[in-house]
């Protein structure tokens, strides 16, 4: 769909910026009227530290989703950190405390590429509505 503009929006680090509790606020006000006034949001992508519990304020955003009915992922970075046992353990405690089931949560690795094959197919598919069947992705191209 060429004649259509796509933009993907990053909130990055939002969750380790330090400052008050009142900007905290103002941010997650922001953030949350931005998310319901965005009709043409497709999917929102949060990516979570995995050898973490869930944060509260990453619980909450995932509640503010849901209660928008806005589609999301959530993408375990870091997972290369782990032995396959402790990852496996690690995401289905995450998903226990987040109230999500385990399948609902990505494995990722920046280092070996693990899920990003995954996570491009979920935001194309969002996009196009599943034209990104056969999309060949470079797992050597660092450029997204």
């Amino acid at each position: 769909q060429r004649d259509k503009v796509y933009a993907v929006a990053d909130l990055p680090g939002y969750g380790f910026a330090k400052m008050s509790k009142e900007q905290q606020k103002d941010i997650a006000k922001f953030i949350s009227e931005y998310l319901a006034n965005r009709q043409a949001l497709k999917l929102t992508v949060l990516l979570v530290d995995i050898r973490n519990k869930p944060a509260e304020q990453d619980l909450r955003f995932m509640d503010v989703l849901t209660d928008l009915d806005l589609p999301f992922l959530v993408v375990a970075t870091k997972c290369d950190r782990m032995k396959a046992n402790e990852r496996e353990q690690c995401l289905k405690d995450y998903s226990q405390l987040a109230g999500l089931d385990a399948s609902q949560i990505i494995s990722s690795s920046s280092e070996t590429g693990e899920g990003k094959q995954v996570v491009l197919t979920a935001m194309m598919d969002a996009m196009f509505g599943g034209a990104a069947e056969g999309v060949d992705i470079d797992e050597e191209d660092d450029s997204l």
